[in-house]
């Protein structure tokens, strides 16, 4: 048997979103503040853990739960990540 974690630790960051319609992108040199703003995506903490048993050379199963935290954040602008969830499965080797 085995047991694995993970733990995903990110700062705030930064994004820009466009408040109108930006040039076309040969076109854009500078930064205008007049079309576009800068917003900051908070930072989070995510735990993860897992484990595996091999049942013999052929056989495995897994068990993995994320966001043990249940926390609700976005890793990337607008990009909501799912709460709390498990998955699991079987493998076969060849």
């Amino acid at each position: 048997m085995s047991f694995n974690a993970a733990v995903v630790i990110q700062d705030d960051t930064k994004a820009k979103i466009y408040t109108a319609a930006p040039v076309p992108a040969g076109l854009y040199t500078m930064p205008n503040t007049a079309i576009e703003s800068i917003v900051t995506v908070k930072g989070f903490v995510d735990l993860g853990i897992g484990a595996e048993y091999r049942i013999n050379n052929k056989f495995s199963v897994f068990a993995k739960a994320n966001n043990l935290l249940n926390t609700n954040y976005s890793k990337y602008l607008y990009y909501q990540v799912n709460g709390f969830n498990m998955f699991g499965g079987l493998t076969y080797s060849f």
